[in-house]
């Protein structure tokens, strides 16, 4: 068997297309009473449409490992300390976000939904 012919591509389609004279954050400055972090939609990168598709979901596998992270490693491991109400050091989180996080972490709701998950992921080894 003749092994397979790799196809020809164009390697400037697979790179991110990024508008170099605007690639910071577009944040208001003006405004000293909002947290630019949270919940701003102004926060833009121009990304080729070919790139799009992965770029966000490169994205959101990500943030859903960040959360992950933090579930086992900042709320259940200190779940009888003082520390459970105290941001991660370093990690920048707003107070109020944390503890909301941390909430809906200890809902009934969230456990409910993690075993389930954690019964499927049983199935699929």
């Amino acid at each position: 068997m003749a092994p397979r012919k790799k196809p020809k591509v164009d390697r400037d389609d697979h790179k991110p297309k990024v508008d170099r004279d605007d690639h910071e954050p577009k944040v208001d400055h003006d405004d000293h009473d909002h947290e630019p972090w949270v919940g701003d939609d102004t926060l833009t990168f121009n990304v080729s449409p070919a790139w799009k598709k992965s770029c966000l979901s490169s994205a959101g596998s990500k943030w859903r490992t960040f959360k992950t992270t933090l579930t086992k490693e900042c709320v259940y491991k200190r779940i009888d300390t003082p520390y459970l109400n105290i941001p991660p050091d370093g990690s920048d989180i707003d107070l109020n976000v944390w503890k909301d996080f941390v909430i809906s972490r200890l809902s009934d709701k969230f456990k409910q939904m993690s075993d389930e998950h954690k019964e499927l992921a049983k199935l699929n080894k």
